[in-house]
């Protein structure tokens, strides 16, 4: 199967496709799209998606030209034969057939990118908990890059592979396109989840090892609450009425965050315009949002891209979107890895830092 894998990443390059490869959590099936478009997204779209995390940016779909699906065995749907497809399976049973296994390459994005220093990032902690004394904010979330360099001999899909052995309880993406560059992530978090008119999200924060059998502090329980505050104000100020499961420990293999999950009914058509209200939450932003990001922008001296973005898939069933963190870029030599922290009033930078230590290991341990 890996080597089907291979052989279907190696020919999107050579097409000069976008594709995105993915799992949901708990499953065993993997899902893939390829397209040589990638187009503005309409709620009659079909495909997957992929939002930048900054504001007035717009979602993008990568088009199901070529639709992907493979546990034991792989199969391919193709709902329109074009001369794209036929050049894509042309590249796909060529590679397949190589004598020798080789490595594909990648799509690399040039990425100017500021790795904060711990003296740097406290700072920026302090700096934030001022703007909250002035009441400008009660929470954001800031976050920072870690380069990390990787061996020539691991490709992009054993990682892939890796970490879906690693976090069975992840949603594991592996994208790939020109525009964005190549992204690979293990996100606990769900953005929205639609079918037909039901609809699921959740709050999750707070974060410790799983290993620590501590209970969660104040500090953890306050932070999360502002964030099902924030999408249960969301969701009532477009008259949409929402109940909440009762909070719990929510362990996503190594890290254990509080989730607390929201339901809802809407119509359909409103999935889009949903999604759009709810991002960023504070779990990636902060609250309120507009002043929160104001102060990211200002002060992360880096340009997050799709980290704290959303992505996944869309089609006319149903939504499934995930807030993309625990992520990285690939590109030549070195990996970005991307991680944040939630800060209020309460925040102890020296324990933040720490926080974002062990979140980039979810990816880093993997290289």
């Amino acid at each position: 199967m890996i080597d089907e894998f291979k052989a279907l990443y190696h020919a999107s390059l050579q097409t000069d496709s976008h594709s995105a490869f993915y799992r949901y959590p708990l499953q065993n099936i993997y899902h893939g799209v390829i397209s040589q478009n990638l187009s503005a997204l309409t709620d009659a779209g079909e495909g997957f998606i992929i939002r930048p995390f900054g504001p007035n940016l717009k979602p993008q779909l990568i088009e199901n030209q070529i639709e992907v699906q493979f546990s034991t065995a792989l199969t391919l749907h193709i709902p329109h034969a074009t001369n794209y497809t036929e050049a894509f399976l042309e590249s796909y049973h060529s590679f397949l057939n190589a004598p020798t296994e080789v490595y594909p390459s990648t799509y690399y994005k040039k990425t100017a990118s500021h790795e904060a220093s711990q003296t740097e990032y406290i700072e920026a902690i302090q700096k934030s908990q001022l703007e909250m004394q002035r009441g400008h904010f009660k929470k954001v979330v800031l976050s920072r890059i870690t380069k990390i360099k990787y061996t020539q001999t691991s490709s992009v899909i054993d990682l892939f592979f890796s970490l879906c052995a690693k976090y069975p309880k992840a949603f594991i993406s592996l994208i790939s396109s020109a525009n964005y560059g190549t992204w690979l992530g293990a996100s606990p978090e769900v953005l929205v989840h639609q079918q037909a008119e039901n609809y699921t999200t959740v709050a999750l924060a707070g974060t410790k090892k799983s290993s620590d059998e501590t209970l969660f502090s104040s500090k953890e329980a306050e932070e999360q609450n502002i964030i099902k505050e924030y999408i249960e104000n969301s969701l009532a100020f477009q008259n949409i009425k929402s109940e909440s499961s009762a909070r719990e420990d929510f362990d996503t293999g190594g890290l254990t965050h509080l989730k607390t999950s929201i339901y809802f009914t809407a119509p359909a058509s409103s999935r889009l315009t949903i999604a759009e209200a709810l991002h960023p939450t504070p779990a990636v932003g902060g609250y309120p949002k507009n002043n929160a990001i104001d102060f990211i922008l200002e002060n992360e001296h880096y340009d997050r891209e799709i980290y704290a973005g959303y992505i996944g898939a869309i089609n006319k069933e149903g939504l499934n979107l995930y807030v993309n963190i625990r992520c990285m870029q690939w590109l030549p030599e070195y990996a970005l890895l991307y991680a944040g922290a939630g800060i209020t009033m309460a925040s102890k930078a020296e324990a933040e830092w720490e926080e974002t230590e062990n979140k980039r290991k979810i990816i880093s341990d993997v290289l």
